[in-house]
Order: C-alpha cells, then structure tokens, then sequence
C-alpha cells in the first residue's frame, strides 16, 4: 500500500478524533479538507486500476 497514502488516512483520523474530542469548528474544517484528498487518492487508485495503461507515474 502506498505509504502517502497511509500518511494521509492517519492525519485524516487524527483530525477526525480531535474533532469528536473538542467538537471545534477548526478540528472539523480540518478533517473535512483532509477526508477530501483521501477521496481524491482513492478515485486516482481506482482509474489507475481499471485503466494501467495509463498510468504514466
């Protein structure tokens, strides 16, 4: 598994479990934004495997 991605799912988690600990709005726009780059790794993940002749790197 690519370890970016790893990286990004822990920061993800950690922002969520200050969100549910602090409940502050900051905590939560953080989350938010990092939950948005995990989906955006997971959609690129998915094309890469339905279509590895595109995959240039």
């Amino acid at each position: 598994m690519d370890k970016e991605f790893v990286q990004k799912v822990i920061q993800m988690r950690n922002a969520q479990k200050a969100f549910f600990e602090s409940r502050s709005p900051s905590f939560l726009s953080e989350a938010k934004r990092l939950e948005r780059e995990v989906d955006k790794m997971i959609e690129k993940m998915i094309k890469e495997e339905q279509h590895p002749s595109l995959n240039f790197g």
